[in-house]
């Protein structure tokens, strides 16, 4: 098996299966599965020889061939430098049109298309588009007569006639090209394509995979894993990964391109391989054989080079996206509106200020354009969700990822719109907030005049929470503290607990079994010079108190005098307090106040 320290044990397997599909049993390996393997063959010889770029950036020398295909992205060929006879030339070398009895065949639909406006880029395709997409190619007959431009081939991922087993279990399967086992799905439409993609996918549409148990629906849509059992590109290298190897390897090199928590929709447009005349000739006249097909799926990318600094990369692969995404909403705007901007007496150099300043991210002219358009029968008001978004993610990119932007989302004001829109990512927040246990920042969130307070305290319909809820997230948050955070770090949760939801709110997180959790709080931790002595005192007995009051019921005096010598003893100079509360409080509970003592002892 492939072994490599960059690459988490998940990705080693993964690999390994990609380089076993061209390993397969004698007894399996007949004329259709060969021919399989050199559709296979065909599209790593094209990457290879192609020039490719992950968003914008050359790739990083420290990522083989491989790992580009084991995680389910797709690989997108941009045509645009070939000739017409070359485009011809290559649907033929892709979809293996040059041999008999071709394994390719026409699949109804799927979940990507092509989208050539400002250059080539891939587009996801939404659930009811897949759908009605399949509706109208199983009615007009462009399946039959192979015109979707949506093809597909069954491969044997893991070599077919080879043993495997299903994920998270003990039973073994024999790897068979049935669509089971993996699928390359591929897009080339037309006679004279101006682009192609291509991608592994778990399974033919309709069929779930027998290792992974995961489903790829008849609309396209798949499930967790990729077709080798590794995290699908959007999840990996994220706080949403499926693999556990990330967390250890995250540091060890770049990311491969953008995971969806860093930037909705990640896992697409991430790359471009270009295609010219002089490098499909070579992945035509290739030595890449199914024989030797290993050793270049090991081999990084031609054009890798060494990355200096992550951090700077991964910006600039951010901003690119962004840049990406603001090109295309204007080239989508030029094209329905600029002839109607033009009736109106727009000439092209006033057409294009307009333009720019609709999509001046971040800036205020954008509303006023907007309204200026309207006096001309434009409606740019659809625009205004898309522009609010891309300001987010200018913010994000800048701050080199999402995790980045949320640990520092304190220092710059947040417009409404951005608070709204973040609010509908509580659930990455949360999980940015408690993987880095960052207390202080998380004690924001009970502040209604942060940005932190104002994005978790935001209703679905607008409307801001009660400052008493204590469901949802903030019931998360509060549990989270209650058994994650160490004792010095509780101490300030329930300093800052008490202040802005109450003693009430304290006692409630820290009753029953929570509440032994709060007294295995040693002395030498109550006066850490990090919290000040006269802080501790007021909130310890503002919760002893209430906790006292509310849970109570009468005991003997005997048993009272021997919980308060304890309590005496063991607390030191928090006696005179306790004794206070004591005083205050008429009934008692004997094992509450011997847990405390006994806390402290400890």
């Amino acid at each position: 098996m492939p072994n490599n320290a960059y690459r988490t044990t998940l990705e080693n397997i993964a690999l390994d299966r990609l380089i076993k599909t061209f390993r397969p049993q004698t007894s399996h390996n007949d004329h259709t599965n060969q021919l399989k393997l050199e559709a296979l063959r065909r599209v790593i010889a094209l990457f290879y020889y192609s020039s490719f770029k992950i968003c914008g950036q050359p790739p990083d020398i420290k990522y083989s061939i491989g790992e580009y295909f084991i995680h389910g992205g797709r690989i997108l060929f941009d045509l645009s430098e070939l000739p017409r006879t070359y485009k011809n030339a290559f649907r033929q070398y892709i979809l293996l049109e040059d041999k008999q009895d071709s394994p390719v065949y026409s699949r109804p639909a799927a979940t990507h298309d092509i989208i050539t406006i400002d250059g080539v880029g891939e587009k996801k395709l939404s659930f009811m588009e897949s759908a009605s997409g399949t509706a109208l190619n199983i009615f007009n007959g462009s399946i039959i007569k192979g015109e979707t431009g949506h093809w597909g081939i069954d491969l044997a991922i893991g070599g077919a006639g080879n043993k495997v087993t299903e994920l998270g279990g003990t039973r073994r399967h024999t790897v068979k090209g049935n669509g089971n086992y993996g699928h390359m799905y591929i897009f080339c439409k037309g006679q004279y394509p101006e682009a192609a993609m291509t991608g592994l996918e778990e399974a033919a549409p309709g069929k779930t995979n027998r290792v992974s148990g995961d489903n790829h629906g008849l609309n396209g849509k798949g499930g967790h894993y990729s077709a080798c059992i590794a995290d699908k590109l959007g999840n990996m290298q994220s706080d949403n990964s499926f693999d556990e190897g990330f967390r250890s390897h995250r540091k060890l090199r770049s990311k491969m391109s953008t995971p969806k928590i860093d930037l909705p929709g990640g896992e697409y447009n991430w790359n471009s391989a270009i295609v010219s005349k002089f490098s499909f000739l070579k992945a035509v006249n290739s030595k890449i054989t199914v024989e030797n097909a290993a050793k270049y799926l090991l081999a990084p990318h031609p054009e890798s080079i060494q990355v200096t600094s992550r951090g700077d990369r991964y910006r600039n692969m951010l901003l690119y996206r962004f840049s990406r995404e603001v090109s295309l909403l204007k080239a989508q705007f030029r094209e329905c509106h600029g002839d109607r901007l033009s009736q109106k007496g727009y000439d092209s150099i006033e057409i294009e200020k307009t333009i720019y300043r609709l999509f001046s991210i971040g800036s205020p002219t954008v509303k006023h354009e907007i309204a200026k358009l309207k006096e001309h029968g434009i409606n740019a008001q659809s625009y205004l969700s898309k522009i609010n978004r891309l300001s987010v993610q200018k913010r994000i990119g800048d701050s080199s990822g999402f995790r980045n932007f949320i640990l520092n989302i304190e220092m710059e004001p947040l417009s409404n719109r951005e608070v709204e829109i973040l609010a509908e990512r509580k659930a990455d927040i949360f999980k940015v907030l408690t993987k880095d246990k960052n207390f202080e920042l998380i004690r924001e969130i009970y502040n209604k005049k942060s940005n932190l307070g104002r994005i978790f305290h935001q209703r679905r319909s607008g409307k801001w929470r009660d400052p008493s809820y204590s469901r949802g997230y903030f019931a998360k948050i509060e549990r989270f503290l209650t058994d994650k955070a160490s004792c010095k770090h509780q101490i300030k949760l329930i300093a800052f607990l008490s202040a802005t939801a109450g003693a009430t709110s304290c006692y409630n997180l820290f009753s029953k079994t929570k509440m032994e959790k709060f007294t295995r709080i040693k002395i030498d931790i109550l006066c850490s010079p990090e919290i000040s002595s006269r802080e501790v005192k007021y909130h310890l007995q503002q919760i002893i108190s209430c906790a006292l009051m509310k849970r109570g019921t009468s005991v003997q005096t005997s048993s009272g005098n021997k919980a308060l010598k304890l309590l005496n003893s063991s607390f030191m100079e928090y006696g005179a307090i306790i004794r206070k509360i004591l005083r205050i409080s008429r009934t008692l509970v004997y094992s509450d106040l011997m847990t405390f003592a006994q806390a402290a002892e400890i």
